[in-house]
């Protein structure tokens, strides 16, 4: 399930990246109420001059022990407007 809704994702953000420029990048993190280190991805598809979306996903390194397996990730989509031009 997770990888279908990861690459409907990413073949939706494909589609708007016609019109202007894409970004991508990892990150680093720490989740303080699990109190442990996180690795992600994130990217910016433009979908006109002055309007992208920014989808980001983020994996929490987590420990299994004999009994349980946890796993903690986070999916989030960021809307951006620029109000300067940045084709300037």
């Amino acid at each position: 399930m997770k990888k279908i809704i990861l690459t409907s994702a990413f073949i939706f953000g494909l589609a708007f990246t016609a019109q202007a420029q894409t970004k991508a990048g990892i990150h680093f993190g720490y989740g303080s109420e699990i109190e442990k280190a996180a690795i992600g991805a994130n990217a910016e598809f433009g979908i006109t001059d002055k309007i992208s979306i920014a989808p980001d996903f983020t994996y929490y390194f987590t420990e299994s022990t004999e009994y349980v397996k946890t796993s903690f990730w986070e999916l989030n989509a960021n809307g951006h407007y620029y109000f300067l031009d940045q084709n300037k």
